[in-house]
This record gives structure tokens, C-alpha cells and sequence, in this order.
């Protein structure tokens, strides 16, 4: 999850997002629903199981599920508030969910990353998560999964993928993202591959899509009778305020088209009300996030000096 960025054409006041920037701040957490992933297409999941996960020190968000081995893992973005760069963690998701969670690191750069999109490649557990900043969209695997992970290949050069989403699809592998460098929350851009380390071109109608309602990722594509469905962010308001779940109905290297066929709402008096932008199933399982927005110190005065430091600037030119 790339934070601090409400897209191009929202229609919050710039004044407003800038003020409420200094006390309102993201609070996200994970949860889990016990449903397959055809109730995402319902736009109710039901009741959510909240990790205990998040607290007065950072937040986590960006989740995605994987069985391996008899086992459920949840992979997510760690966002601790001093340091504002994220990391990729897990846990190992028990059958009480309530208990403590031991979080261990997965992947962690000197820069920031967000969205572990986790996938299958020839018997190999391969992580392509955000990483904007690096400039690239590099893949990750696993010398002993849950652990030991390097990054194996840089998949695409001089592409600044946000939310990175990587599935294969009618014998290629594809890949949606928006671009950290523009209208990160507006425009979906398009990649294929005949090969998840193949050459990766990018689509002829880049960018496929232009709309803040729907477009940006908010997880890994799924199929339900047949019907390739993807879940994708509702930014028209703010930056991650609900799920939309689109149904794909033209995927090719040449053409993109797809509809709006459900909408899932943060449970607003739920502890989570003011946002849920992330959902991937896997089995019997569905992994969410919430946010809730709320006042963190370590975040005001960051803001604070960075309003500062634009002032100064702005003022010797």
C-alpha cells in the first residue's frame, strides 16, 4: 500500500486533505473471513476474525493468503509510524484467530514495500510485491517458505508498479498495476508475459482503464463459475475507502474491458470503519484489511516537517 496519495480528480478539497493529514491518520489491520471467494461477489463477507495485529506503533495491510504444507499463511505490509517504510511479514494463521500471532519478517529493502502478491510458478511460491520506489517490478522466492527470501529476477525495468498484481490467465501470465509516477489511483496499466520470467511487454492500449471508482488493485484476480472477477480499489472520495469487484470481460493484449458487479463497504460500527481496500481468498478462507482513521503523533509531525521543508523551498525560488 503506498500511502499518502489521493489520485488525481478526487473531490475532497485540496485545504481539507491537507489538515486533515495532520490528525487523521491510517490504522489498518487484517482479518479473516471464513468464506470461499465466491462471497466476495455478494458484497457482504460476513463476520471478520481482526488479527491482533496493529497498535499504537504501525499498522498492517495489503493481505494475501497461501496454503502450503497443510498450513494457511497470511503475507501483509508492516507500516511502522517512526520510519513510515514498509516491510512484508507474516504469520501463520491458527484456527483460533484471536490467540497472539508470532509476525515474522519476509522480505525487507531500503525502501519501501507494500502488497505481497503471492503466486505459483512451476512448483515455486514467488512474491511480486509493491516496491515503487526501487523503479522496477522485480519477483521474490523462497529458499525454505515461509523464509529465505531473495529477489530471483527483475520482471520489468523503469515500471513503477504500485500494487503489483500478478495472475495467469488463458495460458499467459499478466500483470495490473498503476504507476507510483502518475495518477497512482486513477490509471490501471496492463503487462503480459508468456512466462511469469519471461520477456514482459506492455499492453497496447496502456493505460487500459481511467477512473478513480474501481481501477486500482486491491487483489489477486479470481474465478467463480467460470468468470474471471478482480477486486479493485474505490478511491473517490479517499484513498482506499471500499472494494469494488470487477468482473473481466476482455483480457488480451490488445483489448481491456471489464464491469462493476459488487461493492464491499467497510462494517461501519465495526472497529475498522473508514476503509477496507485489500481482499484475496484462498480456499476456505479470505484475508481483508480495515482502517481506521486516527490520530498519531509520530504522523502529525512528520507531516508538520515536511510542510515546513515546502514552505522553505518554496520561498527561496
Amino acid at each position: 500500500m503506498t500511502t499518502g496519495t489521493q489520485g488525481n480528480g478526487t473531490p475532497i478539497s485540496l485545504r481539507s486533505r491537507r489538515f486533515e493529514g495532520l490528525y487523521r491518520h491510517d490504522g489498518w489491520n487484517v482479518g479473516i473471513v471464513r468464506a470461499a471467494a465466491s462471497a466476495l461477489l455478494s458484497g457482504r463477507l460476513g463476520p471478520i476474525a481482526w488479527l491482533p495485529l496493529g497498535g499504537r506503533d504501525g499498522f498492517a495491510a495489503d493481505p494475501f493468503l497461501i496454503e502450503e504444507g497443510g498450513a494457511l499463511y497470511c503475507f501483509f505490509e508492516w507500516l511502522p509510524y517512526a520510519t513510515d517504510r514498509g516491510r512484508i511479514c507474516y504469520v501463520k494463521v491458527r484456527d483460533d484467530l484471536q490467540q497472539p500471532l508470532p509476525v515474522r519478517d519476509a522480505i525487507v529493502a531500503p525502501y519501501h514495500l507494500s502488497y505481497p502478491c503471492l503466486v505459483r510458478h512451476q512448483g515455486e511460491i514467488v512474491c511480486v510485491p509493491e516496491a515503487g520506489a526501487s523503479g522496477c517490478v522485480t519477483a521474490y522466492a523462497a529458499r525454505s517458505f515461509p523464509n529465505g527470501w531473495y529477489a530471483k529476477r527483475t520482471l520489468i525495468e523503469g515500471f513503477a508498479g504500485v500494487d503489483n498484481t500478478i495472475f495467469e490467465h488463458d495460458g499467459r501470465w499478466w500483470l495490473l498495476a498503476t504507476d507510483a509516477r502518475s495518477a497512482t489511483n486513477r490509471d490501471l496499466h496492463v503487462w503480459y508475459a508468456d512466462d511469469l520470467f519471461g520477456k514482459w511487454r506492455a499492453h497496447a492500449a496502456n493505460p487500459v482503464k481511467r477512473d478513480l471508482a474501481g481501477t486500482r488493485p486491491g487483489g489477486r484476480p479470481f474465478v467463480v463459475d467460470g468468470r474471471l472477477y478482480r477486486p479493485a480499489q474505490d478511491c473517490t472520495l479517499r484513498y482506499g475507502r471500499r472494494l469494488i469487484i470487477n468482473e473481466i470481460l476482455e483480457l488480451s493484449p490488445e483489448r481491456f474491458r471489464e464491469r462493476a458487479v459488487a461493492m464491499i463497504e467497510p462494517d461501519r460500527f465495526g472497529p475498522y470503519p473508514d476503509g477496507l481496500h485489500t481482499a484475496n481468498a484462498a480456499g476456505a478462507a479470505i484475508a481483508v484489511d480495515g482502517n481506521h482513521l486516527h490520530f498519531v503523533p509520530h504522523q502529525a509531525l512528520r507531516a508538520i516537517a515536511t510542510r515546513a521543508r515546502g514552505l522553505i523551498i518554496g520561498r527561496s525560488r
